[in-house]
């Protein structure tokens, strides 16, 4: 859920208006969506995922099965290596191998 926080606090400061974050974690990408209040020990994180989200035009969340996550993973890092960063932004969340957030030139750690 921190992950979540931190790549959507990035998206914010790096100007974006238009974000749609996919991970795998499934239970925490349906807490966010939720329009119920979240009762659970990451309820904070969760609230302000919520709360931020809000400063964008358009912020989504998709669930993204591992083996997509796998590959997302591979060329962004291939792609940091290479120092091959473009104008687009591409985010991907992987919670349970606890790699962290690759994003186009960053690497996020949990």
């Amino acid at each position: 859920a921190l992950t979540y926080v931190q790549v959507v606090r990035f998206a914010a400061e790096f100007g974006s208006i238009r974000v749609e974050i996919e991970g795998d974690a499934l239970s925490i990408i349906r807490k966010i969506q939720s329009k119920d209040e979240d009762r659970s020990e990451i309820r904070a994180y969760i609230s302000d995922v919520k709360r931020m989200r809000m400063n964008f035009i358009s912020c989504g969340f998709q669930h993204a099965g591992r083996q997509a996550n796998i590959v997302a993973y591979s060329l962004a890092t291939e792609g940091l290596n290479l120092n091959m960063v473009g104008p687009n932004v591409v985010v991907t969340i992987d919670a349970n191998d606890r790699n962290g957030v690759i994003e186009g030139s960053r690497v996020f750690r949990t």
